[in-house]
């Protein structure tokens, strides 16, 4: 069961992916974004949404990546598949420093990329 204030959703991808993320940054108030991130699994996009802990700030971010490393649609190469990977792996171990909406940004973007460069590395030469 997920805690209150949790959202994982997948939504499909349609067939062109322009990018990781809406490029207008959302806001809800003076805190910033609440911690997010758009990973792009097969042909869906999951997209976590996280409450902030009482506490305020972002360590709610590490809760999200370990919700994520633990996921079906988390790739085998584990934090080898990208240097977003890597940086959401170190979240959910907790380590120092969970980031700030721009940069779930870019590691959700890192991911895709990968993502869709191995997608396009598959097709059949023409």
């Amino acid at each position: 069961m997920l805690p209150e204030g949790v959202k994982i959703q997948p939504e499909p991808r349609g067939q062109f992916s322009g990018g990781a993320d809406n490029p207008a940054m959302q806001t809800t108030g003076a805190r910033g974004p609440l911690p997010s991130l758009r990973y792009t699994a097969g042909e869906d996009w999951w997209i976590y949404r996280w409450a902030r802990h009482e506490t305020g700030g972002n360590d709610s971010f590490y809760d999200l990546c370990q919700a994520l490393i633990s996921s079906d649609h988390w790739p085998a190469e584990g934090p080898d598949y990208s240097w977003g990977d890597s940086e959401l792996a170190r979240c959910a171990r907790r380590q120092p420093g969970p980031g700030s909406a721009t940069q779930w940004r870019a590691w959700g973007t890192s991911h895709h990329l990968a993502h869709v460069t191995s997608e396009l590395a598959s097709l059949p030469a023409p």
